[in-house]
């Protein structure tokens, strides 16, 4: 579970408690093969002997802050489907407004074209 937060973010990294000699510098990817069935040499590739865990209180604050972010950033949206709601509700009716003024010019025209006909036929 440890190695899983590795590639999450590197502020997680504070969460980690292992056996890094001086955190700077060192490799924090497994060396091998990205086949699953080899373990990789974890002691090579910087993270000694002894075993990762994950302290789940120093995770907290960080979720606490993503939700923050979230919540944020749904007000956002949610003002700015507000703001589309109202530009939409102004398009639909000039809309409205340009089609009673296609209608009225299509009863004129064909209108036009009757009397047209009239005086063609008389």
């Amino acid at each position: 579970m440890a190695l899983h937060y590795l590639d999450l973010r590197p502020r997680i990294l504070i969460c980690l408690c292992h056996s890094f000699h001086g955190i700077p510098g060192v490799n924090y990817r497994t060396t091998g093969s990205d086949d699953p069935q080899e373990d990789p040499d974890y002691d090579s590739a910087g993270w000694g002997t002894q075993s990762a865990s994950v302290s789940y209180t120093q995770l907290i604050p960080l979720l606490v802050k993503s939700n923050q972010e979230l919540h944020e950033r749904l007000v956002d949206l949610e003002s700015a489907q507000v703001t589309y709601d109202a530009q939409i509700a102004d398009l639909e009716a000039a809309n409205d407004a340009k089609q009673g003024h296609i209608d009225e010019l299509e009863e004129r025209v064909n209108a036009l074209v009757a009397r047209m006909e009239a005086v063609e036929n008389a």
